[in-house]
């Protein structure tokens, strides 16, 4: 009888090994390489990271790695309906190097070939608009970036309203902008003064049409 309660518990024990070995390590988030973490958090909403810093202080201390916070692409949308939220935190970005804001100024940019025709129709009909203040890209983005971007390098501004004034204030806090892009975008107010960016190297204006502002 003593052999047979032997057997069984060394036969529990052998079972119990067996079972252990076939279960899956556990995955220990917390420990992940820097790496890791670092392409995790470039999926996150920049605008959020702040609420992830206030984890502890190993996730303040990922979300203050320059690498998040050297590229940001904004909506215009949003800089424009929210600005409170969207436009005084890009203070943030003392690291940014490439600022691109998307717009939806002409929706059918971008489509296939064969409906090329209707973005000239489009485009036909949008050049008598006179644009208000509550249209364009608004100042204050442009004067904090100016104020905490010091590496700015590249500005890519895509289907928006753009006031040409507000750009020229990046050549006093921004002086490493090397390329500038402006694409389907309607310009208002003055006109850009490029010679005012000493170290401007590329300047690129695409399917851009000047209107006029009106208050």
């Amino acid at each position: 009888m003593m052999n047979e309660d032997i057997d069984e518990i060394e036969s529990m024990d052998t079972l119990e090994e067996v079972q252990f070995e076939d279960q899956e390590p556990s995955l220990d988030l917390y420990h992940l390489p820097v790496e890791v973490w670092m392409m995790i958090l470039g999926y996150v909403d920049p605008y959020d990271l702040p609420a992830v810093a206030m984890v502890n202080t190993k996730f303040a201390d990922l979300v203050n790695e320059p690498s998040i916070w050297t590229k940001l692409r904004v909506s215009a949308r949003k800089l424009i309906q929210n600005p409170k939220l969207y436009v005084e935190k890009i203070c943030w970005y003392t690291w940014l190097g490439h600022l691109e804001i998307i717009g939806d100024l002409h929706k059918n940019v971008g489509v296939p070939t064969e409906e090329a025709e209707n973005i000239t129709e489009h485009k036909e009909e949008t050049s008598s608009i006179h644009y208000t203040e509550l249209d364009k890209v608004p100042e204050k983005l442009f004067r904090n970036v100016a104020a905490s971007c010091p590496r700015l390098k590249v500005l890519k501004v895509f289907n928006c309203v753009l006031d040409q004034s507000y750009i020229n204030q990046l050549s006093e806090g921004c002086p490493m902008l090397r390329v500038m892009n402006l694409e389907h975008c309607d310009l208002v107010g003055v006109g850009l003064s490029l010679k005012r960016f000493k170290n401007l190297r590329v300047f690129n204006m695409v399917e851009c049409t000047y209107q006029r502002a009106t208050n």
